[in-house]
């Protein structure tokens, strides 16, 4: 039964981010690297109507000067070939930084890649370590992940209280039309087929318990 409801549980790693750029955010970009700094005029100019060719070029700008939103823009573009050959080292390379900068979204795409093994050896345990950093920022992608991950016992030892909570936080997260929050549902109800109630129980009350610490309440 256990490798039957593993192998039915769903994760978003290959596909969620099809097509994902992060949307320009001043207040953002602030934070990460000052409004007065030369990255974030670079990134400013990436941030225009889309130019593949510019965006590259100012996001190249900023990536080098540090900016965490630019290193993961150009992540994305060298893992998806968006106005560049698709080439997965240079994705790694630029998703890590971000990542190292604490940047959520390049946390669960760097986690996606070693759980596909794309530009790195595949390896389900450093897969979970990004997973977990960014689920921990409240990014719903890498808490069904890392909810995948636990029911599946990949990279991490199976846990079916710590699947479902997972689940359930991303299912609080997002909007009943996502994606995400289907996927989260899904897994859910996988789970609770062979989860007692005290389990489920105790699963819905860490998840309420994390999301009053992570997100006051909300």
């Amino acid at each position: 039964m256990r490798a039957i409801l593993a192998a039915c549980l769903l994760c978003l790693s290959a596909a969620a981010f099809a097509g994902q750029l992060s949307v320009y955010s001043p207040d953002l970009a602030v934070m990460l690297a000052g409004a007065n700094s030369p990255a974030f005029a670079d990134f400013s100019l990436a941030a225009q109507p889309r130019d593949k060719a510019k965006e590259l070029k100012w996001n190249q700008l900023a990536a080098r000067q540090g900016q965490a939103i630019a290193q993961y823009n150009l992540g994305t573009m060298y893992q998806q070939g968006l106005g560049v050959p698709v080439n997965y080292t240079k994705a790694v390379k630029w998703l890590r930084l971000a990542a190292d900068h604490g940047f959520a979204l390049a946390q669960a795409k760097l986690g996606g890649m070693y759980e596909l093994g794309q530009g790195v050896p595949q390896d389900y345990a450093k897969a979970q370590k990004w997973n977990r950093l960014a689920a921990q920022q409240g990014n719903a992608i890498a808490q069904v992940n890392l909810g995948f991950a636990y029911g599946k016992g990949q990279g991490v030892p199976q846990n079916y209280v710590a699947a479902y909570k997972w689940n359930e936080a991303a299912k609080g997260a997002t909007k009943p039309a996502s994606e995400t929050y289907k996927v989260a549902s899904q897994n859910m109800a996988i789970l609770s087929r062979t989860m007692t109630t005290a389990q489920i129980a105790q699963a819905q009350q860490e998840a309420s318990a994390w999301r009053a610490v992570h997100h006051n309440g909300s």
